[in-house]
């Protein structure tokens, strides 16, 4: 089982619409805010390579392992990654 999630800043001007376009085409993502979640901002920023918010990541759910990480947005990849979240379930 995985999920989605969209690692954000309060200052991402482009966040909230990336999250009403996912909110329309039914994806479910949990948002993560990289400024509180120090852990996150290590693995988006320090490992993954990120300097700008979003990040969406499609991780593992039970021990958080990346299976595929992109800053684009990209509806038909995040569409996949819900299928895949789902259909494993």
């Amino acid at each position: 089982m995985s999920r989605i999630v969209m690692a954000v800043t309060t200052q991402c001007t482009r966040c909230p619409m990336y999250a009403a376009q996912l909110d329309r085409v039914g994806v479910e993502y949990e948002i993560v805010d990289i400024q509180v979640d120090e852990a996150m901002r290590a693995l988006v920023c320090d490992t993954l390579g990120y300097a700008e918010a979003p990040v969406f990541l499609h991780l593992e759910y039970s021990d958080g392992d990346v299976l595929a990480h992109t800053a684009a947005y990209d509806k038909r990849l995040l569409q996949q990654w819900h299928s895949e979240a789902f259909s494993a379930a």
